[in-house]
């Protein structure tokens, strides 16, 4: 060690204090100043006025006493070494020092000017390589933290990625129930014009009848009639119901579609644990991607009775939505003339339920199925996905809820997704006992 160390002894007893100098004085160690004080209060002192590279420690001080006394130190200056020197033998003790955050244990008495300049300096290297450690660790947290960011944005990239992709489908899907409702509500209001026009004619007749004489009233009526049946009252009468029938259909296609897009992505329990039907939220996904699917893929659905599960609603949902797009992506690459096929199927697995999604497209090359759910990793041509679908599919089923996902896939056969995600027991009886709670 070739730096000139300043070296700070805490020593209430003045024979100890000078034994501790006279060491030092005999040791190998290059000192440039040695210094003292003689209880806590002046210690702190000296600390806060000048750096010292290592501080021997006695730890009864008149105004401080054991542990207290290595605390307050390592508090006040974190990145000084620190000896404790004390009269007190024993292990256990020595062990409990180095625990509260000294670098070495000497016992008064016991060590000579060789053995007190190899545990300084064994000190003062513990401590540099403290320091660095806590600084790497430091800055392995701010990466750390800087990579969950990445992730969360990423993830919100393919989210929105997928929105993004389906939603002028959705739209197409609402275009269709709102246009006729909108047809309907012009050709309502024509009728609504022909109906004030002869109820005003009626009202007309109505304030004539006083004063006109029976010939000109018999006029009148048969001029009304006419108009009646120029305006066809009678099929208008008849066809109205049929605009309201059709109105009423429409609004309630616009409104499932609503509710299933809001089904989808539970935006009422973002990132919450919420009660989860499994076969509500694929009929959910499947509204979103209907568009996506219907013009490559006959859709066939196999439901089991399945019991509720706790998750969060939204990312599972979002898995469903990334295999279904896939697969549907993978048949349409095919450019077949005939449509493709997915089945759905779930079901319960002793402590799980289980969604097999099946697809007969071209099938995942053996090499790459180690590596689909490896992010950035994509099977499509460059710029036709983020090779994120998969990789945020997996952390949402294996990391975030403690399932499996898993793949089998034949060339020319076509690919199996199994998705199993695990029935939590205790949170439903704890939500059961909850509501009764609530009931009483």
């Amino acid at each position: 060690m070739d730096k000139q160390l300043k070296i700070l002894i805490v020593e209430d007893d003045i024979i100890d204090r000078e034994q501790l100098k006279k060491l030092l004085s005999k040791s190998t160690l290059k000192i440039s100043e040695v210094k003292s004080a003689e209880n806590l209060d002046a210690a702190l002192e000296l600390i806060d006025e000048e750096d010292f590279d290592i501080v021997l420690l006695d730890l009864n001080l008149p105004d401080s006493d054991r542990m207290e006394t290595l605390l307050t130190f390592n508090k006040k200056c974190p990145n000084v070494a620190i000896v404790v020197c004390t009269g007190e033998s024993g292990d256990e003790l020595g062990l409990e020092t180095v625990g509260k955050g000294a670098q070495d244990y000497l016992v008064k008495g016991e060590f000579n000017p060789y053995s007190l300049s190899k545990t300084i300096q064994y000190a003062i290297e513990r401590k540099k390589i403290e320091k660095s450690t806590r600084q790497a660790y430091k800055e392995l947290e701010s990466a750390n933290h800087e990579l969950k960011n990445m992730h969360t944005q990423l993830v919100q990239s393919e989210k929105l990625a997928s929105i993004g992709q389906l939603a002028a489908g959705v739209a197409h899907e609402m275009n269709t129930p709102v246009g006729f409702v909108a047809s309907n509500f012009e050709t309502l209001c024509k009728y609504v014009e022909k109906f004030q026009k002869l109820i005003a004619m009626y009202e007309e007749l109505t304030n004539k009848t006083d004063i006109m004489k029976k010939h000109g009233l018999f006029e009148e009526i048969e001029r009304i009639k006419q108009f009646r049946e120029e305006m066809k009252i009678d099929f208008i009468l008849e066809d109205i119901q049929g605009l309201f029938r059709d109105s009423k259909e429409g609004i309630e296609r616009v409104t499932s579609i609503i509710q299933n897009l809001r089904d989808f992505s539970r935006i009422d329990q973002a990132g919450e644990q919420a009660e989860y039907n499994l076969n509500e939220g694929i009929t959910a996904t499947l509204t979103v991607a209907k568009n996506e699917i219907k013009y490559d893929c006959n859709l066939k659905t196999d439901f089991g009775e399945i019991p509720l599960i706790f998750c969060n609603p939204g990312q599972i949902n979002q898995v469903f939505l990334n295999i279904l797009v896939n697969a549907s992506q993978a048949i349409k690459s095919q450019n077949k003339e005939d449509l493709g096929n997915i089945e759905i199927k779930t079901y319960s697995d002793n402590n799980y339920v289980v969604c097999e999604i099946n697809d007969d497209g071209p099938g995942i090359p053996e090499d790459k199925l180690k590596r689909i759910f490896d992010p950035f990793f994509t099977t499509k041509p460059p710029g036709k996905g983020t090779g994120l679908g998969l990789s945020v599919s997996y952390d949402i089923i294996v990391n975030k809820h403690k399932g499996q996902i898993q793949v089998e896939s034949t060339i020319g056969k076509g690919s199996k997704f199994i998705i199993k995600l695990p029935i939590n027991v205790k949170k439903a009886e704890d939500k059961l006992k909850q509501n009764l709670v609530e009931i009483m």
